[in-house]
């Protein structure tokens, strides 16, 4: 269980990501539906990463939670319109049950963050090596 919240924190955004891709494999054979959410992704996407100042109208700054409840009704919007609930519902299953596989199975301690060589250099290693001074 430890495992699995640490790795949950650490992965969120790329569980995020996968279950958006298995979601948009369910919605190949719906290609207008897959093109929706392809652009909503997308505006999911700059609103929350791709952007540092404030979203900006007719020279009016957006408060960033005006944003985000319009993406979320936009998102609800198109779930409703082009009826793919259970495509979600299947999606969320499938990504749920491969992240807690990956959260369970993947030991936190496996990550070393601290070096940017990864595992190739461990943290006790001497960087001389083990030869003795001359």
């Amino acid at each position: 269980s430890f495992r699995l919240t640490q790795n949950i924190r650490f992965f969120f955004a790329n569980y995020v990501a996968l279950i958006f891709v298995i979601f948009s494999f369910t919605l190949i054979t719906r290609p207008l539906s897959l093109i929706l959410f392809i652009c909503i992704f997308a505006a999911w996407i700059y609103a929350i990463s791709l952007r540092d100042e404030p979203l900006s109208v007719l020279d009016y700054d957006i408060d960033q939670k005006i944003v985000f409840g319009f993406l979320t009704v936009m998102t609800f919007g198109a779930l409703f319109w082009s009826s793919v609930w259970s495509n979600l519902l299947t999606s969320l299953i499938i990504g749920a049950v491969i992240a807690i596989i990956h959260g369970v199975l993947r030991s936190p301690e496996d990550s070393f963050e601290d070096s940017p060589y990864g595992s190739l250099l461990n943290a006790g290693d001497n960087p001389m090596g083990d030869y003795s001074s001359v």
